[in-house]
């Protein structure tokens, strides 16, 4: 809180100064003790009174919380992260482990991974919303990697990277991308999705999901957006926010995993 204060202190007052002698018309006549007095015990209340006046105005107006900027404040796919007194400084990281962990869970501790994540494409940089986006996505998938790495024996396939252009809403696709991954990837390997899937998923496609052993994995988008694919299994697991995202418990500070639990859902069929 900044405040601008301009003080003003006046001499003696005209009365006085009428009073006064006139001095002579070659230098001024020094101040007379009197005046000195006088001007000091003027500038002296006017001090008193100003930081009376501060003191009083800082009573009642407290200052303001600190104003926390939300966790993943881009593209709002980290949203409520913080509490009142500290944030999440790495959500994306903490994200990527925990998904690693709900991995874990369905496949054991041992497999063969592909990962599928969104790179910049045309018209962003890393500057930009989107490029600053784009690369936390990437940061939680490598966290989910070295996750993976410490807790077991992961065999992890060459990644597939879709170039996402300026300005769009959702992951880009090439035409038959999805069917070719689920072509190529092994039959009994995860695939794993740090972006949303296709949004129209074809019938030869969910064949495809149904048929293989390995699990698909969503990584990415909202509680609405994954949930029928969940329920359709053909999504094993999901790892979204959640619609919509509960406060915090208590205004005191968070844990990265407590934060990750209240803000995200674990979807499996």
């Amino acid at each position: 809180m900044r405040f601008a204060v301009k003080c003003l202190a006046s001499g003696p007052s005209i009365l006085n100064m009428a009073t006064q002698p006139k001095p002579s018309a070659g230098k001024p006549s020094p101040p007379k003790p009197a005046q000195k007095s006088k001007l000091g015990i003027l500038l002296a209340v006017a001090g008193v009174g100003l930081v009376a006046m501060l003191v009083l105005r800082l009573k009642r107006e407290p200052p303001p919380e600190v104003d926390t900027k939300r966790a993943a404040n881009i593209k709002g796919v980290f949203a409520g992260g913080p509490t009142s007194t500290r944030i999440n400084s790495k959500p994306a990281e903490t994200r990527g482990a925990y998904a690693a962990d709900e991995l874990i869970q369905i496949t054991g501790q041992g497999g063969s991974i592909v990962v599928v994540r969104e790179v910049p494409g045309f018209g962003i940089t890393g500057s930009s919303d989107m490029g600053r986006f784009i690369a936390m996505i990437s940061d939680e998938a490598d966290s989910f990697k070295n996750r993976l790495n410490d807790k077991g024996r992961f065999k992890f396939l060459p990644d597939l990277e879709l170039p996402r252009a300026d300005g769009t809403t959702r992951t880009q696709w090439p035409a038959d991308g999805f069917s070719k991954l689920l072509q190529t990837s092994p039959a009994h390997a995860a695939i794993v999705l740090f972006c949303l899937p296709p949004a129209q998923i074809t019938e030869g496609e969910k064949a495809q999901i149904r048929g293989r052993s390995g699990k698909i994995v969503v990584v990415a988008g909202s509680e609405t957006e994954v949930r029928p694919l969940v329920e359709q299994r053909l999504v094993n697991l999901a790892i979204t926010s959640r619609v919509p995202i509960p406060p915090p418990a208590s205004s005191g500070s968070e844990a990265p995993m407590q934060w990750v639990t209240r803000v995200h859902a674990v979807l499996k069929p």
